[in-house]
């Protein structure tokens, strides 16, 4: 049987907001001044042709770049939880050193600088649906352990379904993604580690059951200028942001030239 400490909430409170490690500002063209705010759980839904994995890199870049280059940079700790490996690290490894770009540091520090940004992202591989469900339930005792940790990225969420109907799980689309969402919002909503993950929207939800969401970013292929492969790397998006705890929506333009965001296209 497992057992965990009892703390009051003034011990829990002291605990989680000792943190200095919100990635609240990483992009104001997604996000409402100051947020994301700790504890949120975002949702981005990519539409057909939509190449979420740079819209992925892309925070995770801007998370673990050190804040004394840009104020968008957050210098935190990332956890990626890898379950189709999409995401690679030599693909993080380009993005930073573009956005390094017009800073024109010497070779040397633009190194460094790299390599240590590149220290704070973890990735944990989910490969099989055992190793998904182990990662999920142990989510709260990884967070305990490092309190610089402000971000974590869950690159799809219905990568394990099929295995887990194979498995004899009748659950249905739908509850399946609630059970382990809810899991892992439970896990971050009294810390300062603000939670994005990615899932197909032709995979809608029917039920009202996703009150625990804080964003929705709905990301639309717009104009492909340059070359569609059936992954489109270079071409200009429309994302409608709906802040679903103050109940607004707005939206944001950006090209993706090589992987790289471009905005105020």
């Amino acid at each position: 049987m497992f057992s965990r400490t009892v703390e009051s909430g003034v011990q829990v409170f002291s605990r989680t907001k000792s943190r200095g490690t919100t990635i609240s500002g990483i992009n104001p063209h997604f996000f409402e001044d100051g947020e994301p705010l700790p504890g949120q759980l975002i949702e981005l839904l990519a539409r057909d042709h939509v190449n979420y994995v740079c819209i992925m890199v892309d925070l995770i870049v801007r998370a673990i770049l050190p804040p004394k280059y840009y104020n968008e940079f957050k210098g935190v700790k990332v956890i990626l939880f890898d379950t189709n490996s999409m995401i690679c690290v030599f693909m993080v490894r380009q993005i930073l050193e573009k956005k390094l770009e017009p800073f024109n540091l010497q070779s040397d520090e633009k190194k460094t600088v790299v390599e240590e940004a590149l220290k704070n992202l973890s990735v944990i591989k989910c490969y099989t649906l055992e190793e998904f469900e182990i990662t999920i339930r142990n989510f709260e005792d990884t967070l305990d352990k490092d309190d610089q940790i402000g971000l974590v990225i869950l690159d799809d969420v219905f990568t394990q379904y099929w295995c887990a109907q194979f498995c004899g799980d009748d659950l249905s689309y739908e509850e399946y993604c609630l059970k382990y969402l809810r899991l892992l919002h439970n896990a971050i909503k009294d810390s300062n580690v603000t939670m994005i993950y990615h899932r197909s929207v032709n995979m809608e939800f029917k039920k009202s059951g996703f009150n625990i969401l804080a964003y929705s970013i709905d990301v639309s292929l717009e104009d492909v200028p340059d070359f569609y492969d059936g992954i489109t790397y270079n071409g200009i998006y429309s994302a409608v942001i709906k802040n679903l705890e103050k109940n607004t929506t707005k939206k944001a333009q950006f090209r993706i030239k090589d992987c790289l965001l471009l905005f105020n296209v």
